[in-house]
């Protein structure tokens, strides 16, 4: 017999389990499986406010040897720059995926690229800014 308390239980457990799978980065890959053309999902925090950028990357770093960029920047046509912070949670990920994502963030944010990029406004007065889905600008 469900009590009213198991109830609510049951039916966050299965809210949760909508929201993570919600959550999950994501790849969308060209018609013959070899190009990564849009990345979705990378900074899944809900507590941050959506937003969008577009522009040209002008510059990137990447941890001491570390293969994915943590920081991004981008050029608007009027010529301002805005520092982009990138964090993937790979914990729960494949190998594949992860591949995937990595060879998207090294070739879509690359120096030079013009790119519309899905943003996550956070912290106080969303201050600090984090990619969560790019792709290259049309």
């Amino acid at each position: 017999m469900m009590n009213r308390s198991s109830g609510v239980v049951a039916a966050m457990v299965l809210l949760l389990g909508v929201s993570v799978a919600e959550a999950t980065p994501s790849f969308t890959l060209d018609r013959t499986q070899s190009r990564v053309l849009r990345l979705a999902n990378l900074y899944p925090d809900r507590e941050c406010h959506p937003s969008s950028i577009t522009g040209r990357v002008v510059a990137r770093r990447f941890e001491a040897g570390g293969t994915s960029p943590t920081t991004v920047i981008l050029e608007d046509r009027a010529g301002r720059r805005t520092a982009l912070n990138v964090h993937v949670e790979t914990r729960d990920l494949g190998r594949y995926q992860i591949d995937w994502i990595v060879e998207g963030l090294q070739t879509l944010l690359r120096e030079g690229s013009r790119v519309k990029v899905g943003i996550k406004l956070c912290g106080a007065s969303g201050r600090v800014i984090m990619v969560d889905a790019v792709e290259l600008a049309r």
